[in-house]
Formats: structure tokens, sequence, C-alpha cells
């Protein structure tokens, strides 16, 4: 069998436009494996470059040292009244605000009762004061600030129209301090800016009708 060797260009895969020398083996006119005889030059790849870190969000720095005010509600027996020719739920209350907060409260807080429908929706209705610090501001009641772990507490009464209420045999009730009602322009955090101001709505109340 005669056997001799020869020089064929074949492509390199993955090189496209570029070849590189190869010596091939040829024996009895069937073409071994190439034997490569240069170096492969590859593609530089590009550096990494990580992503920036997203900046952390720090609270203010009297954040900690803001007001917190919190209410809680209590609700006596329902009864119901005709005034002026309109029928009334009227539902007797006892509220205190407390600023739970490392920092006094150098504004008045505006307290206003809600009511909670069966859909989720809430209502604003009539707070009216009996007794207790504070005065009555339209449909809501104005108590003095409050210093840092003082609270205070006062009387008063719930009243709307049953016409409002669709036959139902119950209704739930929540007050909130530091409310916004009443307020024409409202800022974010109403008036006074607190350290947290998801917990001014008391836990909900509810009262059966009479």
């Amino acid at each position: 069998m005669k056997t001799f060797r020869r020089s064929a260009r074949l492509p390199e895969p993955g090189a496209a436009g570029r070849t590189r020398l190869r010596t091939a083996l040829v024996i009895g006119g069937l073409l071994a494996a190439p034997l490569v005889t240069g170096p492969t030059v590859g593609a530089v790849e590009p550096p990494t470059v990580p992503a920036p870190e997203a900046p952390v969000a720090l609270p203010p720095a009297d954040a900690f040292a803001r007001a917190d005010l919190v209410a809680s509600l209590r609700a006596g027996t329902a009864s119901e009244v005709v005034r002026n020719g309109t029928r009334l739920l009227v539902v007797p209350v006892q509220v205190t605000v407390r600023n739970a907060g490392a920092g006094n409260a150098t504004l008045p807080t505006n307290v206003s009762a809600y009511r909670l429908s069966a859909n989720g929706a809430s209502y604003l209705h009539s707070l009216v004061l009996v007794s207790g610090a504070g005065s009555q501001d339209g449909w809501s009641v104005t108590v003095p600030p409050l210093a840092a772990g003082a609270s205070t507490t006062f009387r008063g009464r719930i009243e709307v129209p049953t016409s409002l209420l669709d036959n139902l045999a119950w209704t739930v009730w929540q007050v909130e301090a530091d409310s916004c009602a009443g307020e024409e322009f409202t800022p974010a955090s109403c008036t006074i800016a607190e350290s947290d101001e998801t917990n001014n709505l008391s836990t909900p109340v509810l009262v059966v009708r009479p």
C-alpha cells in the first residue's frame, strides 16, 4: 500500500472567514484524522461589569423622635331617635388617643369616626363630643397636643341616619387619630408627622342596632 502525506486547507468550525493549516495523513485513499499544526486564536470575551447596588432607603433622621398617635374605641348600647324628622342611630362611645412615640405631638389631634360597610368601604359620620378634653370640629373632635407617652380620653356619640344603613341589623365602627377628615388640603401625613403613619385607626367595633 502506498502512503504519502499532503496538506489540505479545511475550514475551522466557529471561525467564519478564517482557516488554518492542517496536515492530513492519507492512507490508501482515506483521509485520516487531521493534525493541528498551528495555535487557535479565539474571540476575546469582554470583561463583566457588576451591576451597581440599589441604594438603601433610610428613614428620616428625626423619625425615631416623632410622635406616634394611636386610637382605641369602646361603644355602648345603641339607640334610635327622631330629630327634625330624621331617624338617627345614636351610638355612645369612649375614645382614647395615646402618643406611643418618642417625640411630642406639638399640634392638636383630629379624631374622626368611620362606618365600615360590608363591601369594605368606609364612610365618615358625625362624632359629637359629650365630655372630656377637646373641642368640636365639624364632624370630628379635636384633642389637645399630647406629650410622648401621654393619652387623653373623651366621651361622645356617633350619629348616622338610619336610611344609610340598608336595613342592616348591625354596624361596624372605627375611629382614627390624626384624621384628615375636613382638611381642604391634605398633606401626606395629615397634620402631624409620625414615626408610624399606618396605625392611626382603632380596632373595628361591632354595634348591634336596637
